[in-house]
């Protein structure tokens, strides 16, 4: 059985120890020790501690029955050994897990809401509570409470009972276990079933902040952040607001004004330029009409735009059918060493492009792709006029062969 001191001082970050059973498997040593001070992975919700045995790397530490096992990518020969943890992971830990039984309390305290699950990660940590639905304000008045006993410095302490002394403590949640009971303890507080590594008192949380909720099934999953992750939050907000303050020369009390009436701005903005948008389309589309050909009793748009122009291709294509549905757009734009086309026929005709682009691909050097009434793609700039001319060609051949 490994002793695990982390229970009795979870602040112990580098101890000796020495290897009670050894064996190596698919090139990793897997040891068990006399005691440690490793917190094993995900034992009631809390992640693994990480460090080293004899300046080794732990690559992973999970528990065994009543034996803890530490998994490491090379072989140790001697049997006392040196272990060391990272102390500013544990203490988050610590920070995380108690914050979760001040939290649980205080929504049981509050609402009767009891805590059905609780996972710690690394960018925030959950509990899923058994509610339905929640308000902002329960939320709210649940986080005031928190803080609260977390102001109130309240004594964090922890010990092993046996079942029969189980019973007369009046456990917050209960849970079928029969050895190794351990209660954690907020000074007459809460009292609570938990093998996780905690704070000496509640001040060391700092503070406890909850940060989002989303319905899981039938709970309600909460998202919070405590002590130094919370502090880290808040200074991250307090940089992004400052940021925005200056850039909008406005002072802390009227930055959410200044944003509202940009907000409003922007709107009245994307409106106008939004009417601007369809005249520009209008303009350009009746431009193009007005220069239609005529081909062998077929209506043609033959147009070659500009950058700009080829940004509205979709909406002036949409423009110009409206105006005339028995048209033939061809529209090209030069494009680096190469000219794009995009081309499309009548709807109602019975005409497949995809077939014209097939023949055509096998001419000229063509990339692209479409349907039955529009096609893509691009050619060769000199290849241009010759294409745009066996295009109209081979739409009139098919047509006069139907």
């Amino acid at each position: 059985m490994t002793e695990r001191l982390y229970w009795e001082n979870p602040y112990l970050s580098y101890i000796d120890a020495y290897v009670t059973e050894k064996y190596l498997k698919d090139g990793k040593c897997y040891l068990k020790l006399n005691r440690t001070i490793f917190y094993p992975d995900q034992s009631g919700g809390q992640p693994r501690d990480v460090g080293y045995i004899n300046n080794i790397e732990v690559q992973d530490v999970y528990e065994d029955g009543l034996d803890i096992v530490h998994v490491l990518n090379e072989n140790i020969d001697t049997l006392d050994v040196k272990l060391s943890i990272d102390m500013e992971r544990r203490f988050d830990h610590m920070q995380q897990h108690t914050a979760q039984h001040v939290l649980s309390k205080a929504f049981l305290n509050i609402f009767n809401w009891q805590t059905e699950s609780f996972h710690l990660g690394s960018k925030y940590s959950t509990i899923d509570i058994s509610t339905k639905e929640i308000t902002e304000k329960e939320i709210e008045k649940a986080e005031l409470l928190a803080n609260k006993i977390v102001q109130s410095n309240f004594k964090v302490s922890s010990y092993i009972v046996t079942p029969d002394k189980l019973e007369k403590i009046p456990i917050r949640k209960k849970i079928n276990i029969d050895e190794n009971i351990r209660i954690v303890e907020i000074d007459g507080l809460d009292y609570s079933i938990c093998a996780g590594t905690h704070v000496s008192s509640t001040g060391e949380i700092g503070i406890i902040k909850i940060v989002g909720f989303e319905k899981v099934r039938s709970t309600i999953r909460l998202k919070f952040i405590a002590g130094q992750r919370a502090l880290n939050n808040y200074l991250s907000i307090y940089s992004l607001i400052e940021n925005i303050r200056k850039n909008l020369s406005a002072n802390e009390n009227d930055v959410l004004k200044k944003v509202l009436e940009i907000q409003e701005n922007n709107k009245i903005l994307e409106k106008q330029l939004k009417e601007l948008k369809k005249s520009i389309i209008k303009l350009k589309a009746e431009e193009i009409l007005s220069n239609l050909k005529t081909i062998a009793r077929l209506n043609f748009v033959i147009k070659s735009l500009d950058a700009d122009d080829y940004n509205y291709l979709d909406d002036i294509k949409h423009y110009v059918t409206s105006c005339e549905q028995n048209i033939f757009q061809i529209y090209t734009f030069e494009s680096n060493n190469c000219i794009q086309f995009n081309i499309s026929s009548p709807k109602d005709l019975d005409l497949d492009l995809k077939t014209i682009f097939y023949e055509l691909s096998k001419k000229y050097e063509i990339k692209g792709g479409g349907n039955t009434h529009n096609i893509q793609g691009n050619i060769r700039k000199d290849h241009k006029e010759s294409f745009i001319n066996d295009v109209i060609s081979n739409i009139i051949k098919s047509l006069n062969a139907k």
